[in-house]
């Protein structure tokens, strides 16, 4: 593989309603250890004074090469990243929420994973930050994008966040692949859409993402990003998220069921989309297994996401005890679920979320 630029990574960073948090995201950027990078933030019309802030920071770094553009209203953050994949110039394209922050050699040690293992899709493991805890959340090494798809992404195994993997502009450029504007929730599914097009991937087992569960008002923590994703509970206790289509990561526990509708069809458009695209390419029964991990959150969603549960690809409820690539606990809970046993389901439940999860 070539690289050419001058500039070796393009960092995407919308921003909305993140005055609290941008500083600190900032700081983490801009003080990175990796020369020749650009910075792209995004302001998709943020209301507050996320920009002064933002200001504040770059003008404390003026050797760094930074780029504010901004939308004249609100568009969502699929269209925010779209905005700074069309100004990046870099080899590699880089995404950070701005709620969360990066250790300083971040980019770095994921630059240089890439480079030297010809890779065009490198990715790290994470922490996942709540106000009460911090755990680190891996990621399972391939080194074949085949392999990474399958058993990586449709899986369950392997979550598809878009902040923790840098990926070669080349692979945007060939695949034409965007961000699915005006549909937020599910949108990190982008990243399976690219691995698709990947030649060659490399896990940096390494945790160097802040991932922070402590900002309900950015639209980062909203319905574009919910995602420690399906493939996050998919895991199972260690890693299982709250529904990516229910109640959300520090969230009322109530939403309105307009808003509830509108995010279920944004993941059923993101869903369908990949689905199309692995038609004819990809194994039946890994479309299966990634039909299952999309549903499986809404198990830890009460009754309402059981249900829900039941309704969504019933198509795939027979590959349930096929897919080796899981916990045995997570294939049992969803054959609990596909026998009608709810009590055993609610039960489930119940237990990782007296574990703290």
């Amino acid at each position: 593989m070539l690289y050419l630029c001058s500039v070796k990574v393009s960092v995407i960073i919308p921003f909305y309603k993140v005055e609290a948090f941008i500083g600190r995201c900032a700081e983490s950027l801009l003080g990175q250890s990796l020369d020749d990078v650009e910075f792209i933030f995004v302001d998709d019309a943020s209301p507050d004074g996320s920009a002064s802030v933002l200001c504040d920071v770059v003008s404390r770094h003026p050797s760094r090469d930074v780029k504010i553009l901004r939308h004249e209203v609100n568009r969502g953050l699929p269209a925010a990243r779209n905005t700074g994949l069309a100004a990046a110039t870099g080899d590699f394209i880089y995404h950070c929420d701005s709620d969360d922050y990066l250790e300083k050699n971040a980019l770095q040690t994921l630059w240089t994973a890439a480079v030297t293992n010809g890779a065009d899709y490198a990715y790290c493991d994470f922490y996942l930050e709540t106000e009460s805890s911090s755990r680190v959340l891996d990621n399972p090494a391939f080194s074949d994008s085949g392999r990474m798809l399958r058993e990586g992404f449709l899986s369950g195994r392997m979550k598809y966040n878009v902040w923790n993997k840098l990926v070669a502009r080349s692979v945007y450029e060939r695949s034409g692949v965007l961000f699915p504007d005006g549909h937020s929730m599910g949108e990190d599914m982008t990243m399976i859409l690219l691995a698709l097009h990947s030649v060659r991937p490399v896990r940096v087992p390494v945790p160097l993402y802040h991932y922070m569960r402590t900002n309900p008002s950015a639209f980062t923590a909203g319905p574009s990003s919910a995602s420690a994703s399906a493939s996050s509970a998919s895991a199972g206790p260690s890693s299982a998220s709250a529904s990516h289509a229910g109640v959300l990561p520090g969230s009322p526990s109530v939403i309105s069921s307009e808003v509830e509708k509108s995010r279920l069809d944004d993941i059923r458009f993101n869903a369908d989309r990949v689905l199309a695209a692995l038609e004819g390419r990809v194994e039946p029964e890994f479309i299966a297994f990634f039909k299952l991990s999309l549903k499986l959150p809404f198990l830890f969603d009460g009754k309402p996401g059981y249900e829900r549960w039941k309704q969504w690809y019933p198509e795939a409820n027979g590959y349930i005890l096929k897919n080796r690539f899981l916990p045995l606990r997570t294939r049992l809970v969803q054959l609990a679920a596909r026998l009608g046993l709810y009590p055993l389901v609610a039960l489930y439940a119940d237990l990782l979320s007296r574990r703290g999860q």
